[in-house]
């Protein structure tokens, strides 16, 4: 007899979820940050990108994602070796995506090591 794990994917609903990344300077990057989701087929809310001196920053925001589905796009996303690191936000306010004040007592930091 074999272990069977699965996921309860139908509890935590967000609206949207924001994936707030610091990482490298890299041309290829953003693309697969995005082919994340498009495995998932799955069309972000909104896409944000600024170069900074150091590297740059991305905000992906996505909707329909419960919290482990987004919690397993947020590790792969920081296993790439360009990001720094990603702060995930589980909101209830969309369409209204006040992404910072609102969402803080729902998220957490997971900093590359």
């Amino acid at each position: 007899m074999s272990a069977r794990v699965t996921h309860d994917t139908s509890h935590t609903k967000a609206d949207v979820s924001t994936f707030d990344i610091a990482a490298a300077a890299s041309p290829q990057l953003l693309m697969r940050l995005l082919g994340l989701l498009a495995q998932r087929d799955l069309l972000p809310v909104s896409v944000a990108l600024t170069r900074t001196e150091d590297g740059m920053r991305l905000r992906i925001a996505q909707e329909g994602l419960n919290a482990w589905q987004a919690d397993v796009i947020g590790e792969k996303m920081r296993a790439m070796p360009e990001v720094e690191s990603v702060r995930l936000d589980f909101c209830g306010v969309w369409p209204s995506i006040s992404l910072t004040q609102d969402c803080l007592k729902n998220s957490y930091d997971r900093e590359g090591s």
